[in-house]
């Protein structure tokens, strides 16, 4: 018997990079002295449909996705959820009407109990954890929407399989909804016997210490479902451990498009975006990590994996450099990836020399180009700063994913169309270097357009128990514009 095992479940697009989260709380299992394992149940998911993608291998990190394989998956997974298509008026604008999750509690049972009739989950689920051994404790990983019906099937699958297992649940989206899981039993559907809301690497190990020893399981950070619990004080920088990938697991990933994840500091340091969730998931912190940057490069040495994408929310230029003067030490050769913000300070000599420490790919947050919009989400950036940021990234030979949402509140259609006509002419003339991350605006659970959503021209409607997203009062033309970027890199994130 294993003291731990952390499931991954479908759905989330990324074939490029394993999940960090299980990597970092299975470290600090086995610094513990405890048996524990992570198991990607969403990589054996998308391994299920055939790929052949190859336009984004100029890219490194998240990007590198193969589409093909990851569309066919999507396609194939809305259709297999067995959940009833919500009514249209429960369904935020521009969302799909089963993956939005605008459904109540007894619709969610419904569908649970038809999955594990249904021949495709019970077979899959049989046969990918078939020589698993049984676990004391095991841990659901729920990073967003998407993931909770899969999470909650294997979850009560597992209480016939392994009847004596403690089943947990973690991640971003968990976090989200923790005030609500404290209110109501239902969230726990019978299955789940504690969530872990925020960063809980120790309150993990301490939860399955307790199970292994028979001892009290009620413990600072421990949340059961409709009772009210006492958050844990999370763990100082210094005692942050680098995440640990079994070599097996890696294997799973196309070595090609493969990166290894790393994050050096949490939440983020700007957090005044209104419509983001960050400052609601993690507070800001940053330490000294560089055991951890340290530790993830002489893995990628030795593992022979080529390339590594950096989770931080927001590196900014010193943490850019210091990062790319450790990979010329460490790990010459090896090219890496990052999300930052527009910041004229970055020249073309600065990204130069980042070039030739291995930066290959930035993601950059650029939202909106127009003034009053970036107002409205509370991030102003000039966009002649925006433009001049992107030449000096594309003269220095880096990738530029660029960040844009569409169908803000008070935006136009004519607004939208001359961001679409902007972004494409960059396109136009960036030698296969630029590509876009294209989203309809959602105001999400915890967002600050959701907390106070009058003061900025929002009416919030109906949002789901496990739902992310409210139907709110957005743009009317959103639904025939998104049309427009079908079939461009379009996702949502948990956070």
């Amino acid at each position: 018997m294993q003291d731990l095992l952390i499931i991954t479940p479908p759905f989330s697009p990324h074939d490029a990079t394993p999940p960090l989260g299980p990597g970092i709380l299975v470290a600090h299992a086995r610094a513990a002295g405890l048996d524990a394992h992570a198991f990607d149940l969403n990589i054996r998911y998308l391994r299920l449909f055939g790929g052949g993608s190859q336009q984004r291998l100029r890219v490194v990190g998240d990007h590198a996705k193969d589409r093909v394989r990851v569309e066919a998956a999507r396609e194939h997974y809305t259709r297999s959820l067995c959940l009833t298509p919500a009514p249209p008026e429960l369904v935020p604008c521009g969302e799909d009407a089963v993956l939005s999750l605008a459904h109540d509690f007894d619709a969610m049972e419904s569908a649970i109990d038809a999955m594990l009739l249904d021949g495709f989950w019970q077979g899959f689920l049989t046969s990918q954890l078939a020589g698993v051994a049984e676990p004391r404790v095991l841990g659901v990983s729920v990073m967003g929407p998407a993931q909770v019906l899969p999470a909650l099937v294997i979850a009560k699958w597992s209480k016939s399989k392994w009847p004596e297992a403690r089943v947990v649940a973690g991640g971003s989206h968990v976090t989200l909804l923790a005030d609500e899981i404290a209110r109501d039993v239902r969230y726990g559907h019978g299955v789940i016997d504690a969530f872990l809301p925020g960063h809980s690497e120790h309150t993990l190990v301490a939860f399955v210490r307790a199970v292994k020893f028979a001892e009290n399981e009620e413990l600072a950070g421990v949340l059961a479902a409709g009772h009210s619990y006492t958050p844990a004080v999370e763990l100082a920088p210094a005692d942050w451990l680098p995440a640990v990938f079994d070599e097996a697991e890696l294997a799973l990933y196309d070595c090609a498009r493969l990166s290894l994840p790393l994050q050096l500091s949490r939440g983020c340091s700007y957090g005044k975006c209104r419509f983001c969730t960050y400052p609601a998931v993690e507070a800001f912190t940053r330490g000294n990590t560089g055991h951890i940057a340290r530790s993830v490069l002489e893995t990628a040495v030795r593992f022979g994996i080529e390339k590594v994408s950096v989770k931080d929310s927001l590196f900014d230029r010193k943490a850019m450099e210091a990062f790319g003067t450790l990979v010329a030490v460490v790990a010459p050769g090896l090219t890496w990836s990052c999300t930052t913000k527009v910041n004229r300070g970055m020249r073309c000599d600065c990204l130069r020399r980042l070039y030739s420490q291995g930066l290959r790919t930035v993601e950059l947050g650029v939202e909106t180009i127009h003034p009053s919009l970036q107002r409205t989400i509370d991030k102003v950036q000039p966009l002649d700063e925006i433009n001049d940021v992107i030449a000096a990234y594309l003269d220095a030979g880096i990738a530029v994913v660029i960040n844009l949402l569409y169908g803000l509140p008070g935006e136009t259609r004519e607004q939208a169309d001359a961001q679409w006509r902007w972004f494409c002419d960059w396109q136009a003339r960036g030698g296969g270097l630029v590509h876009g991350s294209h989203n309809l605006m959602e105001v999400n659970r915890q967002s600050v357009l959701a907390s106070s959503p009058t003061r900025h021209g929002v009416k919030l409607g109906h949002v789901g128990p496990w739902g992310f997203s409210y139907v709110w009062n957005a743009p009317i033309w959103r639904r025939e514009f998104s049309d427009v970027f079908a079939g461009t890199h379009c996702e949502k994130e948990a956070a």
